[in-house]
């Protein structure tokens, strides 16, 4: 209701001599008959550039300070003023835009011409076709950066991306102990020796049950964000233990703490990490720590591998590494699959439905932008029936005016196009940290670089085949038209 009041409110000012005399028709959409038109532009430039600002500091308030209702009003407050001063902007840049399709010689010129004649009205279009395109780019710059905070989390929480294990601390059997290297989404494997704690300081429901013995080169892939130095530090091996169960039972970094195993007191060094709780809950040393010990020889003979961690390689689905683990676990009846994998899946599946339907519904909006574009340029050969006909008496080809309205469609398209991605990627990145950046410490920025890639080309195609029926309409228009007129 408010577009057609709009329009017919600007069809109404017309004067009626001048649409007798087809001054209407050359005059275009943005040629101010007074000051009330000009006046217009000032009022929404001067509403909708203070919406623009308006909208990015709250964006920027609600993103920094993880508080999603101050985004999306940030997010609305952007719409509104994009959707008030775009179209006047773009209008404004017409004739600097039409001297450079000029460079593009008969066909750029009357594309120019078109263009700049009818500068409000591919304001307009181009406003439609960055709005599709920002809405794409924000959820695609959203759905990178989420998956990769989330992955990034999932890491930080579950620095064993996969484990095999057997919940009674059982040897797993030699087959699948042969058969973890061939995992090849993992970047590694590494068998876990374990033996269980007779006795713990008590810290209720996060004692440790177990104490795990990883190779060496496992310290440092899974603990490289952890700062642990896997050594003696006064003659006491430097172990990792859980930090919730350090707070529990009141001991700091560095603190000693003293666990029962095999009969046998062993004194270590707590270093907090989140590695312990990958599958359970435990205490973590090396093999060469382990050796250093004194009593030693009494734990070695009664430790049992009953685990292995996975590391998965960067860039893997981790679907794809569940997938294979799983595999594996089918050879020993009494393997479980632990690790954050189970996890990430379930979180990433969910993820990947929502983002399936958004996308379904975004292709909608960019097909009803397409539709305004070939809108636009169909009412650019309506307007110029005369012209068209009289260029083509005058001997102009028609793949030159083919040419001129692909070239006005791919100008359309491409200023369309690199304003929703300077709108749309900063929006998903602001989105997303306001409304999972509280979460977690570890939020990742990415950007759909692929996802671009693919899109920019997709859109300029689909410009493109918008111009084709109207230059198909544009070249059958006969030269009599333009000569009788």
């Amino acid at each position: 209701m408010l577009t057609a009041w709009t329009t017919v409110r600007h069809a109404t000012r017309i004067p009626p001599i001048q649409a007798l005399d087809g001054a209407a028709q050359t005059s275009g959409d943005d040629t101010d008959t007074g000051g009330r038109a000009h006046h217009g532009r000032i009022l929404r430039m001067g509403f909708g550039a203070p919406c623009m600002i308006a909208g990015i500091a709250l964006l920027w308030a609600g993103s920094t300070g993880f508080h999603m209702p101050i985004a999306l009003v940030g997010g609305l407050a952007l719409a509104l003023g994009l959707v008030l001063a775009l179209p006047v902007f773009v209008a404004m840049l017409m004739p600097a835009i039409g001297m450079i399709l000029s460079a593009c010689g008969l066909p750029g010129k009357l594309a120019a011409s078109s263009l700049t004649a009818n500068a409000r009205r591919a304001g307009g279009t181009i406003t439609a076709v960055a709005f599709g395109i920002s809405l794409i780019a924000a959820l695609s710059s959203a759905a990178a950066t989420g998956t990769a905070t989330i992955d990034a989390d999932l890491d930080y929480r579950y620095p064993v991306s996969a484990a095999l294990y057997t919940p009674d601390n059982s040897p797993l059997s030699d087959k699948v102990l042969q058969r973890a290297s061939e995992i090849t989404d993992a970047r590694a494997s590494y068998p876990v020796r374990t033996i269980a704690i007779d006795h713990a300081p008590e810290g209720a429901k996060t004692t440790p049950k177990v104490l795990d013995v990883i190779p060496d080169k496992a310290a440092g892939t899974f603990t490289a964000d952890d700062g642990w130095h896997a050594g003696i530090s006064g003659g006491t091996p430097v172990a990792l233990v859980h930090p919730r169960y350090m707070s529990t039972i009141g001991i700091k970094e560095g603190d000693q703490l003293t666990i029962t195993i095999a009969g046998t007191p062993l004194t270590v060094r707590a270093h907090a990490s989140q590695l312990t709780e990958s599958p359970e809950l435990a205490v973590i040393i090396t093999d060469s720590q382990l050796g250093s010990l004194p009593n030693a020889a009494a734990i070695q003979p009664k430790l049992k591998t009953s685990m292995v961690w996975f590391k998965t390689r960067p860039g893997i689905d981790r679907a794809k590494l569940a997938g294979q683990v799983n595999h594996l676990a089918a050879a020993d009846p009494n393997a479980t699959v632990g690790g954050g994998i189970a996890e990430s899946n379930d979180i990433l599946n969910v993820l990947n439905m929502l983002l399936m339907l958004s996308y379904a519904m975004l292709a909608i909006t960019v097909t009803i932008s397409l539709t305004g574009l070939a809108n636009q340029l169909a009412l650019s050969v309506i307007e110029r029936t005369n012209e068209i006909s009289m260029l083509r008496a005058l001997g102009t080809r028609r793949g030159a005016i083919r040419m001129s309205i692909a070239i006005e469609a791919l100008a359309l398209t491409v200023i369309g196009t690199v304003i929703g991605l300077l709108v749309g990627l900063p929006l998903g990145l602001a989105g997303v940290k306001a409304q999972i950046g509280g979460m977690t410490g570890q939020f990742t920025t990415r950007l759909p670089w692929g996802q671009i890639s693919v899109l920019i080309p997709v859109i300029l195609i689909a410009g493109l085949l918008a111009s084709t029926i109207p230059a198909r309409n544009a070249t059958r228009i006969q030269a009599a038209q333009g000569l009788t007129s």
